[in-house]
């Protein structure tokens, strides 16, 4: 049996003159955001956010690719009208949430469309009015229930757009110079002679 050793001039990275340093960070810009990282999952506070606006127990999907179809957006079974209409004007108002929490009278729910497969932007869900009874004034009804469907609408989009701007400005700032360097020097990596990064066995 042959046994190998490699001997190693070890340094860390300032040890390493600026322009070295400066391709050592450009050499693992991803660092901090590789193996299927996740921000969503990584930072509860992008959850937390969204359920302050009324939008519970949220399940988050973003790309941030900047390609056709990046975006950010969320799925959300449970919806807090009290929360969501708290700044609401409307008539009956006190009725219409009771109805809505009323799972057998009318509910108002996020549902994944035919974009949803291939995209991950806001417009890949559709907020939809739903009946489960009849209801003898209908035609009235409708009228209020759907200028609170638009309302949970704009808040659900406004949600989505505040979402993806949080997860853009953490993504540049994690694949940044300054986070870079950090996460190098923080978790002890090291580097041989020529600048590369050994391996941890």
């Amino acid at each position: 049996m042959t046994i190998i050793k490699k001997t190693y001039n070890i340094k860390t990275l300032d040890e390493f003159s600026a322009e070295e340093q400066a391709e050592i960070v450009e050499r693992h810009r991803y660092i901090n955001i590789e193996d299927g990282f996740s921000l969503a999952d990584y930072d509860e506070s992008y959850a937390l956010s969204i359920k302050e606006k009324g939008f519970l127990k949220p399940e988050i999907y973003y790309d941030l690719s900047a390609s056709q179809g990046s975006g950010a957006c969320f799925d959300s079974k449970e919806l807090d009208f009290n929360i969501l209409l708290k700044n609401f004007k409307c008539k009956h108002k006190k009725w219409i949430i009771a109805l809505l929490n009323d799972e057998n009278s009318v509910s108002i729910q996020i549902k994944q469309n035919q974009y949803a497969n291939h995209y991950s932007h806001a417009r890949t869900r559709t907020v939809f009015l739903l009946f489960f009874r009849k209801f003898s004034n209908l035609k009235y009804l409708y009228a209020l229930l759907e200028e609170v469907r638009n309302h949970v609408e704009k808040v659900y989009l406004e949600t989505c757009d505040n979402l993806y701007n949080e997860l853009v400005k953490n993504s540049d700032y994690l694949i940044s110079d300054e986070a870079v360097r950090d996460t190098l020097f923080v978790n002890d990596y090291c580097f041989n002679e020529y600048s590369y990064m050994i391996e941890r066995e």
